[in-house]
């Protein structure tokens, strides 16, 4: 994971919706990790740019999927 530039939070978030089955909102994210709205919308579209997950929804029924 790091070898693909992951920060801590951003392995976490993955680890919860692989094994975990969950899927996050930048909300959840926010409150999950204590970030801003900036730095989480940046965390998860690093997330999707990897491949490692996929958005799915528009606006604010957007959430993110581990794939």
């Amino acid at each position: 994971m790091r070898t693909l530039g992951l920060n801590e939070r951003q392995i976490e978030a993955l680890r919860l919706m692989t094994n975990e089955r969950k899927t996050l909102t930048n909300t959840a994210y926010q409150q999950l990790f204590k970030v801003s709205r900036n730095t989480a919308v940046g965390d998860l579209q690093a997330l999707i740019k990897t491949g490692s997950i996929k958005a799915t929804g528009n606006g604010k029924s957007t959430h993110d999927e581990a794939l």
